[in-house]
């Protein structure tokens, strides 16, 4: 899987080799899946017309993500015929909860 951050967005490309009947020339041919993280509809409704495939949904990317809003996560889910997986985590900072 390869990353890049770039202006607060996450693109993610993870392999998937297509069935033998699709194969052209004998060349072994890759689909790609782009995943984008955005932290706001503005942000998802770009990443969905630029072509992305899924979005992770986030807010305060730039903190490295929490929960979005309920009403977030729904006006996106409504809008967007594309899977969306909103992120699960209750605060920025590192992943240690408890002592």
């Amino acid at each position: 899987m390869q990353s890049s951050q770039n202006w607060g967005v996450k693109f993610i490309a993870q392999k998937a080799y297509l069935p033998e009947h699709c194969y052209h020339t004998n060349r072994l041919q890759l689909r790609y899946t782009i995943e984008i993280a955005t932290q706001d509809f503005v942000t998802s409704k770009l990443a969905v017309e630029g072509g992305a495939d899924r979005i992770e949904l986030c807010a305060a990317l730039a903190d490295g993500g929490t929960t979005a809003s309920f009403g977030t996560i729904k006006k996106c889910r409504e809008a967007f015929n594309v899977e969306l997986f909103p992120i699960i985590r209750a605060r920025s900072g590192d992943f240690f909860y408890t002592n």
